[in-house]
């Protein structure tokens, strides 16, 4: 089969890669579509450190085509969205609520693949830049067939990644203001969990113009901001001529200042 292989240095469109049998518990899944995220160009251009050759991508979404022993669900036939969540169910992390600490995945490694008798690596238990992979069958999550693939497949990463920057990390409750730094596809999902929160302000700041439109035509923004304009949190509320900003959408991460979560849209 065809896949997109990264050898350290360049990545090539390679043909005749093979990949194993589903074993216990697993399924193959055909791509058909996959995401490109930020995080797969960070391997690239080596922030992310990672063993080569290596399969990247790790948005997809495809039709199961054959299932191991002990799978009940998902089914041959099915479409799938992927998840790079190979969690074991059973260690403390998974036990407690907390799955992406899985002790049998976080920062693990496998060579699923092999091309010409080198093993290949996957990427984030995935690699959806292939046209087939194996995973554990509680990473194929089936959807509706009437979903197009091509949508569905960013529901793996952007969507689970904004989304979440909104309802679990920063927890914004209706009423709050937020600034969302970003606009690519973790920065609009951004926008559109907020919009199902009911935000009281939302001022969204992107420097390109196509993603600024795309941006509006989601949820018009109340208050809009230039990046370079984005002054340090302490005083974010002076842009959005209002009440004291409560939260901003950049990175996942938390600032100094207390309440101040974000979530950045990352380039796509």
């Amino acid at each position: 089969m065809k896949a997109i292989v990264f050898d350290g240095t360049d990545n090539k469109l390679v043909d005749g890669v093979t990949v194993r049998d589903p074993g216990i518990g697993e399924v193959q899944v055909r791509i058909v579509a996959s995401g490109l995220c930020q995080s797969d160009l960070s391997v690239v251009n080596g922030k992310i450190p990672f063993p080569s050759p290596v399969i990247l991508g790790h948005e997809g979404a495809g039709i199961v085509e054959a299932v191991g022993p002990g799978v009940t669900m998902p089914s041959v036939g099915d479409h799938v969205v992927l998840s790079t969540l190979a969690t074991c169910g059973q260690c403390a992390s998974c036990t407690s609520g907390y799955p992406t600490m899985c002790r049998e995945s976080f920062g693990k490694t496998a060579t699923p693949f092999e091309l010409d008798g080198t093993p290949i690596h996957n990427f984030a238990t995935l690699s959806t830049f292939t046209e087939r992979i194996v995973v554990q069958a509680g990473q194929a999550v089936p959807i509706p067939k009437d979903i197009p693939l091509s949508t569905a497949c960013l529901i793996g990463c952007a969507v689970l990644t904004g989304a979440g920057a909104v309802l679990n990390r920063a927890r914004v409750n209706p009423g709050d203001s937020v600034v969302v730094i970003g606009a690519g596809g973790i920065g609009l999902n951004v926008i559109q969990a907020l919009e199902s929160q009911a935000r009281r302000r939302l001022s969204p700041s992107t420097r390109t113009p196509t993603r600024r439109r795309r941006r509006a035509s989601l949820a018009p923004p109340t208050s809009s901001m230039r990046p370079r304009a984005i002054p340090s949190p302490p005083s974010v509320s002076s842009p959005t001529a209002g009440p004291t900003t409560s939260s901003i959408a950049s990175a996942a991460r938390q600032s100094p200042a207390r309440r101040w979560t974000c979530s950045i849209g990352a380039a796509s």
